[in-house]
């Protein structure tokens, strides 16, 4: 199919991208675009096809890889989070919550099954507590609802410390691309502890309902387009750390 999107060359081996009316793609006025190595946009140009093939959309939002360079003039804000943000976010992790039907939490214990296996083989119990509907930590504390262990929420925080700038940066991506149901989820995929697929599984299983998840035709089409995105943007990502190594 022929998409309309172009490479073009900004500067001696740095490349950006133009829809078929010549407009480059556009980026945040804060961002400073250098533009991309030939590798790196080669597969921003794919991705962009995959998700956007109009060749019309300066802005293809569909695009995680083309979200992610847009993003990375505000990674700075990004990776000023701490472990101890990920200590606190991890109070509302689905992983450690799941629904109270015995049916369903039977299908979201199966789903998280990578998560549950990788905290024991490294000696850290895992526990399966109450929703948690507060709003903050002290809610918490004045509902008097159950926290995830110390131990659980030090063993994520310290694996997310670890990271370099680059993997923190899309770990909070892909949180917020899970619709914040759990911080474990992209730790233990970005570091690969969990492969995409568990990933996805895990995230799906807290984030659509049960009536969604029963439509294996639109789950399939829902699963395979999501995982080539993650794909893409976890390589685009990739790229562009060897390249500032």
């Amino acid at each position: 199919m022929q998409t309309g999107y172009q490479i073009f060359e900004i500067s001696k081996d740095r490349y950006w991208i133009k829809t078929s009316t010549g407009k480059p793609l556009w980026l945040p006025l804060n961002h400073l675009n250098q533009g991309l190595s030939k590798q790196a946009v080669d597969l921003l140009l794919e991705d962009i096809i995959y998700s956007d093939s109009d060749g019309i959309s300066d802005r293809p939002s569909n695009s995680l890889c083309y979200t992610l360079y847009g993003l990375m003039g505000e990674s700075q804000k990004l990776q000023v989070e701490k472990a101890s943000t990920i200590k606190r976010m991890i109070q509302w992790d689905r992983c450690y919550r799941l629904e109270p039907d015995p049916n369903w939490q039977n299908k979201q214990k199966r789903s998280i099954a990578g998560v549950t296996k990788f905290l024991n083989r490294s000696g850290i119990p895992w526990v399966d507590l109450r929703l948690n509907y507060s709003r903050t930590l002290k809610e918490m504390k004045e509902s008097s609802d159950d926290r995830v262990p110390k131990n659980i929420a030090d063993f994520i925080g310290s694996l997310y410390d670890k990271m370099s700038g680059i993997q923190r940066f899309f770990t909070l991506i892909l949180f917020h691309f899970s619709m914040d149901v759990s911080i474990t989820l992209p730790v233990l995929f970005v570091i690969g502890k969990i492969d995409i697929d568990q990933f996805i599984d895990g995230f799906m299983h807290f984030q659509l309902s049960h009536e969604e998840l029963m439509d294996s035709k639109g789950m399939k089409k829902w699963k395979a387009a999501n995982k080539q995105r993650i794909m893409n943007a976890q390589k685009f990502l990739q790229i562009i750390e060897e390249e500032t190594k």
